[in-house]
């Protein structure tokens, strides 16, 4: 007795119908790995811009804390200049010490070579050839500093360290200077500091770069000097120059409160914005 097999298989119902299943899954499942993805993305971008804003705030923060008082400026004050730059600008402070005398104008004292002072820290200050440092006694404002005309600050030209008049137990020595200086005033401490170039940490569109010497500002192109020249700091940053909104803010000291540095940086990128806050407190002890 024979007997008929009986094939077996898919119609073509049931093809058809697994094919828009499984296209209906695949459609669901890139979905969700593009999903995934824009989120590794945005995740990503966004520890990018916190971790170079992060640098940038940190190290602005801790030079702003150590710069001489009354140094801390910005330029312009309010707004961008028509270059579109701001910058904040400061002095930073070599070494500092306490002074037994030294010729001063209030004084009615001539002008002299030398300045006794108490032993100090040199910190690496290296007073032998110098081209750049300079001595600065009480410093009250930032003309005091920035003003070549001002007696606050003498630049040191080849000055030497004379340990011969130590006396005991006083550790004084004597700064002699290779011109004659007649400094404005006494400091009511006693403190006189020396310093170095100033330096500036200027935004201009995306960018945050620092300048040791001059900053933009005091050229005559200063977007060309802005472009050419300086440390790159960050980049990525935002800012509507037309809305007002600007990076650098000095809250001015008074006699009950030291000077703040108020800075407001916006890092932007592809869409994901961190917006940085900070106040910086300047010691006020000139």
């Amino acid at each position: 007795m024979n007997h008929l097999s009986k094939s077996t298989g898919f119609t073509l119902i049931e093809l058809v119908t697994v094919i828009v299943l499984l296209g209906i899954l695949s459609v669901g499942i890139s979905g969700f790995l593009k999903i995934g993805s824009e989120m590794f993305v945005d995740v990503k971008n966004r520890s990018e811009i916190v971790a170079t804003a992060r640098f940038a705030m940190e190290r602005l923060n801790r030079e702003l804390r150590s710069a001489l008082p009354n140094s801390v400026v910005s330029n312009p004050t309010t707004g961008f200049d028509s270059s579109e730059i701001q910058c904040i600008q400061y002095t930073p402070i070599l070494s500092a010490a306490h002074y037994l005398d030294i010729p001063t104008v209030d004084a009615n004292e001539l002008e002299n070579n030398t300045l006794s002072v108490i032993e100090f820290n040199l910190n690496g200050l290296v007073l032998v050839g110098t081209s750049d440092v300079r001595v600065v006694v009480y410093p009250i404002k930032s003309a005091d500093i920035y003003d070549t005309s001002s007696n606050k600050t003498w630049l040191l030209e080849n000055a030497t360290l004379d340990e011969s008049q130590a006396v005991g137990n006083s550790k004084q020595w004597d700064i002699n200077f290779s011109n004659n200086v007649l400094f404005e005033a006494d400091s009511p401490t006693r403190r006189l500091y020396f310093i170095d170039n100033k330096v500036s940490y200027c935004v201009r569109r995306t960018e945050l770069k620092r300048f040791v010497g001059n900053n933009p500002l005091d050229e005559a192109n200063p977007a060309t000097f802005f472009n050419n020249n300086g440390v790159l700091m960050a980049t990525d940053l935002l800012f509507d120059t037309a809305s007002g909104e600007y990076p650098f803010r000095i809250s001015e000291a008074t006699q009950s409160r030291n000077s703040m540095a108020l800075i407001k940086l916006i890092f932007s990128r592809n869409g994901e914005s961190v917006v940085f806050n900070n106040e910086v407190h300047i010691p006020n002890a000139p």
